[in-house]
């Protein structure tokens, strides 16, 4: 399980909690190795994590303000 994973599931508490939080089945979750990007954003609203420390890959882009 990637690191991101193993943060979000402890942060909700166990697999079937952050299920329940993102409307999704506990069998669903099992299936990730690691958070999928498509979920990375929601999974840091229900748990509070920055989406950064979830996956590797997930940048927040912001405009650039000149």
């Amino acid at each position: 399980m990637e690191n991101g994973l193993k943060k979000a599931i402890q942060a909700a508490g166990n697999k079937s909690k952050l299920a329940r939080k993102l409307d999704l089945t506990k069998g669903y979750i099992s299936r990730w190795d690691a958070i999928p990007l498509k979920w990375v954003k929601r999974v840091s609203e229900v748990t509070g994590l920055p989406a950064e420390q979830l996956h590797p890959d997930f940048q927040i882009v912001t405009p650039d303000r000149r």
